[in-house]
């Protein structure tokens, strides 16, 4: 997301925006926006202290819907900017 950010803050036509101002769209998710991490944290802290001590099962739902974690580094992400190719991340971010 932050790379994303970075993308849309380096690279809008601010005369646009200022005139259009919907242009910009939403900045955070409603995933973000509604998740409670507390309740999160309670909920879940036993299922994931037993997985880190005797290696149960866990499946970790603290994240974007529809995302799935694919490694990259900040080189790829940076040449495929100067490449002009869009860097779109799976999941329902907003």
């Amino acid at each position: 997301m932050g790379f994303n950010n970075r993308e849309i803050f380096h690279k809008t036509d601010w005369d646009y925006v200022a005139k259009n101002p919907a242009s910009m769209g939403k900045m955070i998710g409603d995933w973000l926006v509604n998740h409670d991490p507390e309740q999160y944290a309670r909920a879940n802290y036993a299922a994931c202290a037993d997985h880190l001590r005797a290696g149960t099962s866990f499946q970790n739902t603290n994240a974007v819907p529809g995302y799935n974690y694919e490694p990259w580094t900040v080189q790829q992400l940076l040449a495929a900017s100067d490449a002009g190719k869009p860097v779109v991340d799976d999941g329902d971010w907003f």
